[in-house]
């Protein structure tokens, strides 16, 4: 009978330990954390200015450079797993305590020492399961955000932030007209390919400081009516043909092709036939657009679709 109430006593004791550290746990984060069901926004920046460091990175207040994106929702689903794993392991912390102390108090009490024995082995093995799953989660998600244009700063598998540039990294080039137009992309969705190009540099990275206005307001503008994911893969670094209305003096970018930015193009710009190269082009005022092989090639405020 003594033995039944001891168990009795434990598992209440245990239940509001448990019940304890996770209030606690949530006590720790503030009310905005607590929107974690809200709707993930679309896309729109991958700066994530103003984290708060709780459950949810995005979306706290009125300030519009909070939005919510791609890169936040990633962050978000490793802050819980964090979360649920420190939880979980604090709990199995726990239960080794109560499970040693039972152990050591139980002056040869075989039905207490086995009872210690499973609460050990229990906690235990549930730490192990906990960890594995944990480990394997992180990894998987790891390997999902380093994927270009994820906009998810990795810089190894166990921490993601939102601080990087589209690319997943911060761009090597300081100018602030790079940055500046980095930022103004980012707020309207779009993401840019790779990071600025280094001091002769002129493949593998993409700039987009040396884009005339014009250019950058019709990217922005195609983003935006379209309501298309809009990457950029070329804009003013080198390694592009020469020309008056060329991609260094600023007037061109190239963007990635895709079914949504693809049938906008098509169905709303006058087609005017193919290019020298075999490119098909279709025209928008001033504006051209000529389909290549996996990008747009676009010519904003031109004279010719060159």
């Amino acid at each position: 009978m003594k033995n039944k109430s001891s168990k009795k006593y434990l598992h209440i004791s245990i239940k509001i330990l448990i019940f304890g550290i996770f209030c606690v746990s949530l006590f720790n984060f503030n009310d905005a954390d607590k929107l974690f069901f809200k709707k993930i926004a679309p896309v729109q920046s991958v700066v994530a200015a103003g984290d708060t460091g709780g459950l949810v990175p995005c979306g706290h207040g009125s300030n519009s450079d909070n939005r919510c994106t791609l890169c936040d929702l990633f962050v978000g689903i490793d802050r819980i797993i964090r979360w649920g794993r420190n939880i979980l392991v604090a709990v199995a912390l726990t239960a080794l305590t109560v499970g040693g102390i039972m152990y050591i108090v139980s002056a040869g009490n075989q039905q207490m020492m086995e009872t210690a024995k499973n609460l050990i082995t229990q906690a235990l093995t549930g730490v192990v399961i906990v960890l594995g799953a944990w480990l394997i989660i992180n990894t998987v998600l790891w390997l999902a955000v380093t994927k270009d244009d994820m906009g998810v700063g990795a810089g190894n598998w166990w921490n993601f932030d939102c601080s990087g540039q589209a690319s997943g990294g911060s761009s090597t080039d300081t100018s602030d007209t790079e940055g500046f137009y980095r930022a103004t992309l980012e707020e309207n969705g779009i993401l840019v390919n790779h990071e600025a190009c280094t001091s002769g540099q002129v493949s593998g990275c993409t700039n987009v400081g040396g884009l005339r206005d014009d250019t950058l307001q019709g990217v922005v503008d195609l983003a935006n009516n379209s309501e298309a994911p809009v990457v950029i893969t070329g804009g003013s670094e080198g390694g592009h043909a020469s020309g008056t209305y060329s991609h260094a003096n600023g007037y061109k970018v190239d963007i990635r092709t895709g079914f949504t930015v693809d049938n906008y193009i098509t169905n709303n710009y006058q087609n005017i036939g193919v290019r020298s190269d075999g490119a098909t082009v279709y025209k928008d005022g001033n504006n051209y657009y000529a389909r290549e092989n996996d990008h747009w090639d676009i010519c904003y405020n031109c004279e010719s679709p060159i």
